[in-house]
């Protein structure tokens, strides 16, 4: 771990802020170029959302090839952690997702809480999202599969350590738009779509 990465997983003030500099200069001037959803400041959200009012951002997925078929999954569990698709939190059901605190180190109360880093992701742009997976490919593979989601039940900012600005964690989330999928995926459009009763795009 460089000593960077370790000051703000510490929470160092001067860390993260370089870190959200570079951030900021990857993303580029305008955050919200592309695919933007308004969220409001977090002093005027309530302590939960409820499904009839959600709030919508992106998210991306890895494609992983599973004995029951392709799947979508959380691509740093599987691609960092090597955790298998049965493992909570890693694969993406059909309808509505409830976060995981598989690996959460924050034990009490209701989560995503804004002191853990556990919660469904979405980012609020694909200005975001884009920039996102740029910086995270080495990690992550390149960006395969991705879509609107609506958000609810509780909520936190983007975690305290590094992840990403313009983030927010939810309870409970649901795909809200076509699946986009990269054209080295495109083989697997029709059963990902009809496992998880979605308009799939290639």
């Amino acid at each position: 771990m460089s000593t960077l990465h370790e000051r703000m997983t510490k929470g160092d003030p001067a860390a993260l802020a370089v870190w959200h500099r570079y951030q900021d200069n990857f993303i580029g001037p305008d955050p919200m170029a592309e695919g933007a959803h308004e969220w409001p400041a977090w002093s005027d959200l309530p302590s939960a959302l409820s499904p009839v009012r959600p709030l919508r951002g992106w998210r991306c997925w890895a494609v992983v090839v599973t004995t029951d078929g392709p799947r979508l999954c959380a691509p740093f569990l599987t691609g960092v952690y090597h955790a298998t698709p049965g493992t909570p939190g890693v694969t993406w059901v059909p309808g509505i997702n409830r976060n995981s605190t598989f690996g959460c180190k924050v034990r009490t109360g209701r989560h995503p809480q804004p002191s853990c880093r556990c919660g469904i992701r979405v980012v609020q742009s694909m200005t975001v999202l884009r920039a996102f997976a740029r910086n995270q490919e080495p990690r992550i593979g390149p960006l395969v599969a991705y879509a609107e989601c609506n958000v609810w039940g509780r909520l936190a900012p983007h975690a305290p350590d590094d992840d990403w600005r313009y983030t927010l964690r939810a309870e409970l989330a649901e795909i809200a738009g076509p699946l986009h999928l990269a054209p080295t995926h495109a083989m697997h459009a029709d059963a990902l779509a009809e496992h998880y009763g979605i308009e799939v795009q290639t």
